[in-house]
């Protein structure tokens, strides 16, 4: 259906539906790609994006992020800081949102820089490490 979709409104040959992606096309994907996407919304059960590991993904690899102020997205994204929020179910806000960081330079080294040093700080590997053990020696200091 969104394959049809895309053909008729005339996007059909630069929009790609991929299905499951190996990690070395993920990997490709996001080296290559301009910014990152996720027009995530809440579902029919109420459900939506948890922590958004695809969006650390991407600020690692150093990409502007634009996604739906949603779950556990604005943890991640600060708006105008770490990338850009737009409302769920806004096409015309998303649509703005990719035109301003694609058209604004400036906008767009800030967020791509900021961003990669949030995810760095945050989320990476020896920041997790280090909560983990911090949390382990709080409750071993409490049980004494």
């Amino acid at each position: 259906e969104l394959k049809s979709l895309a053909k008729k409104i005339g996007v059909g040959e630069k929009v790609h539906f991929t299905g499951l992606v190996s990690a070395e096309e993920k990997e490709r994907y996001y080296k290559t790609c301009d910014v990152f996407v996720l027009p995530a919304c809440f579902d029919r059960h109420g459900d939506t994006e948890g922590l958004g590991v695809v969006l650390l993904e991407a600020l690692a690899y150093g990409k502007p992020v634009i996604a739906s102020n949603v779950g556990g997205i604005p943890d991640i994204v600060k708006n105008e800081k770490t990338g850009l929020l737009v409302p769920e179910k806004d096409p015309d806000a998303l649509a703005d949102a990719i035109v301003r960081i694609l058209t604004d330079k400036e906008l767009y080294i800030k967020l791509a820089r900021d961003g990669y040093d949030f995810a760095l700080k945050n989320f990476s590997l020896s920041a997790v490490g280090k909560s983990v053990v911090e949390i382990y020696e709080r409750i071993l200091s409490n049980r004494k």
